[in-house]
């Protein structure tokens, strides 16, 4: 039986009554069970949201809506866009009251860390709010005199919650312990991690720059929070979702507490006018059952440090699961411990399953010296002699780094 069993069966019969794309899909039983009657559901992935996009809508929406342009209908749904980590942006929308509940749902989260945070002392790296863009204009600028500009506005203003990406919050880590910055006596309470999978690599360097804990917050701009990590250091299941684990080549759930890594799969019990159910994230991860000294009964979240479109295809030497963010990181320091320092930002694309294209942001010329040692040390870790290493210098705003950070993205289907 589900925690949230009634809320979930809810939210599966709304969605049946009121949204077409899933009256179309599924035919309800009247003495059906709640677990049976999910299993009915389609799978959800970001392709089918992108080509029925206005099928999702619910009857009650389509009516409020009726004649209004979607991007100008914000008294009913406010629409919201994803970072297009996948491949291509895709357009969601809540209403008012969706993201009201699913904004107090977070900050009583937060609140469980640290009961003095809110939004007057808490500061944004990723959607800077109105009141500090006449004070920075821009902090996702990782230049370093950029990021030394926000950083005195931060030992100043002394914000007491500190939110951003890992790839982000990495870059100010490495900035302010390779200048000895002194932080004086700003001290955040906590830092949010958010929007990419955090490494306890990357965790590690941000604690010790900022001298501060650091929270991994796992979610997405679809449905917002899916689990938050407790004062345990584990990720626990919010309360507004119900999530299946499916294997990574076909809809098969598996049972919880499985040690094989699956697909996150994601239910949202707030939202109704623009459903997500049976979601496809493309995160991997295993599904614990909780037994938490913080308290929370809720299951535990166990991520991969890869999501889906970071996994290398066809490595044939092996078959674990190949992270190509952790393989090209160490391709990098290879090449930092031949003598090359001048790399300040780059991503791997795998585009065919012997084909992998990198783009680099480089100091000085790139020539066959360079090129000859990238693609001799990737071919060493990737352990195949037959690919083929494709290397372009971009300069640091290319189009290729528009998105999540993501240092690896493969666009083969698995």
């Amino acid at each position: 039986m589900y925690p949230s069993e009634a809320r979930l069966n809810y939210i599966l019969n709304d969605a049946i009554n009121n949204v077409e794309y899933f009256r179309t899909r599924v035919h309800r039983s009247e003495t059906i069970t709640t677990t049976d009657l999910l299993n009915q559901f389609p799978i959800l992935t970001k392709e089918e949201v992108k080509k029925h996009k206005d099928h999702l809508f619910s009857d009650r929406a389509k009516e409020k809506i009726k004649g209004v342009d979607l991007f100008s209908m914000d008294e009913f749904l406010i629409p919201e866009s994803t970072s297009g980590s996948s491949g291509f942006p895709i357009i969601i929308y809540k209403s008012k009251l969706e993201r009201f509940q699913l904004a107090i749902d977070l900050w009583a989260k937060r609140r469980l860390i640290d009961e003095r945070v809110n939004q007057e002392n808490m500061f944004c790296l990723i959607h800077l709010p109105h009141n500090q863009k006449k004070i920075i204009k821009d902090t996702r600028n990782l230049h370093p005199d950029a990021i030394q500009e926000v950083l005195n506005y931060l030992i100043e203003s002394k914000p007491l919650l500190l939110h951003s990406t890992p790839s982000d919050l990495v870059k100010y880590a490495g900035y302010i312990l390779d200048n000895n910055i002194d932080l004086k006596d700003w001290k955040p309470a906590f830092i949010e991690s958010n929007s990419e999978i955090l490494t306890e690599s990357d965790k590690e360097l941000i604690t010790t720059a900022f001298q501060s804990k650091v929270v991994n917050a796992y979610g997405s701009r679809e449905v917002w929070s899916i689990a938050y990590e407790c004062t345990e250091g584990l990720l626990h299941l919010s309360d507004n979702v119900h999530v299946e684990i499916a294997s990574l080549d076909s809809d098969e759930i598996l049972e919880t507490d499985s040690d094989k890594y699956g697909e996150v799969v994601v239910t949202s019990l707030i939202l109704r006018e623009y459903p997500f159910i049976r979601y496809r994230m493309g995160d991997l991860a295993k599904l614990k059952t909780s037994n938490c000294s913080c308290g929370s009964k809720s299951q535990v979240i166990e991520l991969h440090d890869a999501r889906k479109i970071n996994l290398i295809h066809q490595v044939e030497s092996s078959n674990k699961i190949a992270n190509g963010v952790s393989l090209f990181k160490g391709v990098l320091w290879d090449m930092l411990s031949k003598g090359y320092s001048g790399i300040s930002r780059y991503k791997v694309i795998q585009s065919e399953p012997k084909l992998f294209e990198v783009y680099l942001v480089l100091e000085g010329e790139l020539n066959q010296n360079f090129i000859t040692n990238f693609s001799e040390f990737s071919k060493r870790r990737l352990e195949q002699d037959d690919v083929t290493i494709l290397i372009k210098k971009v300069d640091n705003d290319h189009e290729i780094f528009n998105g999540k950070s993501y240092s690896f993205i493969s666009k083969i289907k698995i």
